[in-house]
């Protein structure tokens, strides 16, 4: 095996699910003598995933993250009369919960913060809707394929803007803007950014062979349609989210299968907990559950994480 390693985290999105891999990276953390961002050469994030990537990046303790979902999933997706949740995805901004909320809790976390003071390399996906393109957020990073060259358009952006544009998932939030341009949630297209994360690490100049991926999923159940239903997917048998969370599950599966067939077996680590029955993005009467599943995850394969990603600190020179 090359003695290079270059060392990837991805996280999925999921809105409320998030509190999964923030529990169990806070329960990773407490073994750790160095922050999580040491360890890795490259995180990545879509929606949800990508505010914990923001975090990890600067530093923030997963501990506080976990506490942020524990103590703000409430306000953040209160309750509202199902009249009233139509009415705004129909008629009004088309998000059926208040983004104004959101914005605010994104800028009491990260400030000022801009994308190139975070400690390691990001990608963070969105969807530019003014234009119609899948976009990457990135870190002012240096590439070497397919030529040489060093990103920096998203420089000086504000780290609360980033989350916002990564999370803003068609029904449940506004678009948010950035500049001139509207986006929307990543995971619409890299709801696992697993391959993102492959492709960018090989772009960096490392081989597939050389390359370490711990990819934290946000909790799944297949999406199944019994049959004498599947004529007839009308709007009120998909549901208002149905769509939406269709669309984030079939990607991630895609993104695992491609993830799998390019790296070797023992640099790629899936985690992903299945439930009986969906969990909805928003969803937080369940939150019990989601700490119990980051629990169970955490006793019975949180040693084998540890030791395959957190044994060392990453020995690559810095982005910056």
């Amino acid at each position: 095996m090359s003695k290079k390693n270059f060392k990837v985290l991805c996280i999925d999105g999921g809105g409320i699910r998030g509190l999964i891999p923030a529990t169990l990276l806070a329960k990773i953390e407490e073994s750790l003598s160095e922050p999580l961002w040491k360890y890795f050469d490259l995180i990545c994030g879509t929606s949800t995933g990508g505010i914990i990537a923001l975090a990890i990046s600067v530093g923030k303790s997963m501990k506080d993250i976990k506490k942020l979902y524990d103590e703000e999933a409430t306000n953040i997706f209160p309750y509202t009369s199902k009249i009233k949740k139509w009415s705004r995805v129909l008629i009004g901004t088309g998000g059926s919960y208040d983004s104004n909320i959101l914005e605010k809790k994104f800028k009491k976390e990260f400030g000022t913060l801009k994308i190139r003071e975070a400690n390691t390399r990001l990608c963070i996906p969105s969807i530019d809707i003014t234009n119609g393109k899948t976009i990457v957020f990135k870190t002012p990073h240096e590439v070497e394929f397919p030529k040489k060259i060093r990103f920096s358009d998203d420089a000086d952006k504000e780290m609360w803007e980033v989350a916002r544009a990564t999370s803003a998932a068609p029904t449940f939030f506004s678009t948010a803007k950035i500049r001139e341009l509207y986006h929307i949630d990543g995971g619409l297209w890299a709801n696992n950014p697993s391959a993102i994360g492959v492709v960018e690490a090989m772009r960096c100049g490392f081989k597939q062979e050389e390359i370490s991926l711990l990819s934290l999923g946000t909790a799944n159940e297949i999406f199944q349609i019994k049959q004498k239903n599947a004529p007839n997917m009308n709007l009120f048998r998909w549901g208002r989210s149905g769509l939406i969370e269709l669309s984030f599950e079939v990607q991630s599966q895609a993104a695992h299968n491609e993830v799998t067939f390019l790296l070797l077996p023992d640099r790629y680590m899936r985690i992903q907990y299945k439930f009986k029955e969906n969990i909805r993005l928003d969803d937080i009467s369940r939150l019990g559950d989601l700490r119990g599943a980051a629990e169970y995850i955490y006793k019975n394969q949180g040693n084998e994480i540890k030791n395959k990603f957190f044994t060392n600190i990453s020995n690559n020179p810095s982005y910056k």
